[in-house]
């Protein structure tokens, strides 16, 4: 058995699982079918990154063949605004708050660590002014954290090659709550989420409207197009080109446009 075989097999693996996920509404791409018994093209791959749901950084890795998709990973990452947050209060010596209730008063008394170290870069919070907050492309971040070189940890992520560098970081653990000289610190009740990731996290993980299943049932509408078709909701559902998916979350459209961005970055 030859090695594109051993490929075509386990394609057809990957689509079984996204496939026999419970839903109402995805259909198999006929498209898919046809292409994977007729591979003229190699199969290649390529990952794109960004700014999505205005506060997490999002990566999506996609593979095609034909140019049609044939496979779709999607994951993102939290902010310092998560990972470094207190769960146990006082846990920190260094601790930055924001004060001021009068933007985003359910987050007012939250506590974040003062100091982060991502990377070789040791980052300092500050609380945004209300000035501030008013140009920032963001729902949560109250917390401005900034590094010799980096004036604004937020802003700076929305360069691609700057979230990829930070995804990367992330990966390799070598981003952590730290003094202000950089070492570690030995505080563990941090990050209310438990994770680095949301696809390893506790966020939104129950029902059939959980992420984990939002990302199953748009990506179950991506394979086996060409991405040419409009994205759009219907009825409350994301809708493919033409097929309306399961998918209801209202960040569709960033993790298309980094989907199409991968994808067209495939030469």
């Amino acid at each position: 058995m030859n090695k594109k075989i051993f490929i075509l097999i386990g394609l057809f693996a990957c689509l079984f699982l996204i496939t026999s996920c419970e839903n109402k509404k995805d259909d198999s791409n006929d498209k898919l079918e046809d292409v994977l018994d007729d591979v003229k093209n190699p199969f290649k791959t390529a990952t794109a990154y960004g700014i999505v749901y205005e506060d997490y950084v999002g990566f999506v890795t996609v593979t095609k063949a034909n140019d049609v998709v044939v496979h779709i990973d999607i994951d993102e990452a939290f902010m310092p605004i998560v990972w470094a947050q207190e769960t146990k209060k006082d846990v920190l010596t260094d601790v930055v708050t924001y004060e001021d209730g009068t933007v985003l008063k359910t987050n007012k008394d939250y506590r974040y660590a003062k100091y982060i170290s991502i990377g070789d870069k040791v980052f300092t919070g500050v609380p945004y002014t209300n000035d501030e907050l008013q140009n920032v492309t963001s729902t949560k971040q109250l917390i401005k954290y900034s590094s010799k070189d980096i004036k604004d940890l937020h802003e700076y992520l929305k360069e691609e090659k700057n979230a990829k560098w930070y995804i990367e970081q992330l990966k390799m653990g070598k981003a952590f709550v730290c003094d202000k000289d950089g070492k570690k610190s030995a505080v563990t009740d941090l990050n209310p989420q438990g994770s680095f990731f949301k696809s390893s996290s506790l966020y939104w993980t129950t029902g059939d409207t959980g992420w984990a299943k939002n990302i199953q049932y748009f990506s179950n509408g991506v394979v086996g197009t060409n991405l040419k078709g409009e994205i759009t909701m219907e009825d409350g559902f994301v809708k493919i080109g033409d097929v309306v998916t399961s998918a209801t979350f209202s960040g569709y459209k960033d993790y298309y446009a980094l989907t199409k961005k991968a994808y067209e970055s495939i030469k």
